[in-house]
C-alpha cells in the first residue's frame, strides 16, 4: 500500500514500518510525525531512521479493534499524509482482520 509520500514496508499487529521519504528531507516533519502517533494512546513506541526514511510504530494491537482508536489513528494519518488513501488502507485492513 503506497501513497506519494507513505509506503507501508512491514505490518503485524502491535508494529508497523512505513517509508516515509518525507522524514528524511525534513527534520522538522519527522519530530511532527514522533510526536502525533507517539501521542496516540495505545502506541508505545515511534522510532524514526531519518537515513533510511523508515517509520517503526510500535502499538498495541487493540488500538485498531476499537473504534475509537481507529479514528484517532486515521486522524493523524491524514493529518501527516494527506495523500494517503484512508480508504484504502482500512479497507486492506478489514480485509485482513485487523479492525475489529
Amino acid at each position: 500500500m503506497a501513497s506519494d509520500d507513505i509506503e507501508v514496508k512491514h505490518f503485524i499487529p502491535g508494529r508497523v514500518r512505513l517509508k516515509v521519504p518525507a522524514v528524511r528531507r525534513s527534520p522538522d516533519f519527522a519530530t511532527r510525525v514522533r510526536q502525533e502517533l507517539g501521542a496516540l494512546g495505545g502506541v508505545h513506541q515511534v522510532e524514526i531512521n531519518e537515513t533510511t526514511a523508515s517509520v517503526i510504530v510500535q502499538y498495541d494491537p487493540g488500538l485498531l479493534r476499537d473504534p475509537h482508536g481507529q479514528e484517532a489513528m486515521f486522524t493523524v494519518l491524514g493529518s501527516l499524509f494527506p495523500s494517503l488513501d484512508l480508504g484504502a488502507l482500512r479497507m486492506w485492513l478489514q480485509v485482513n482482520r485487523y479492525l475489529g
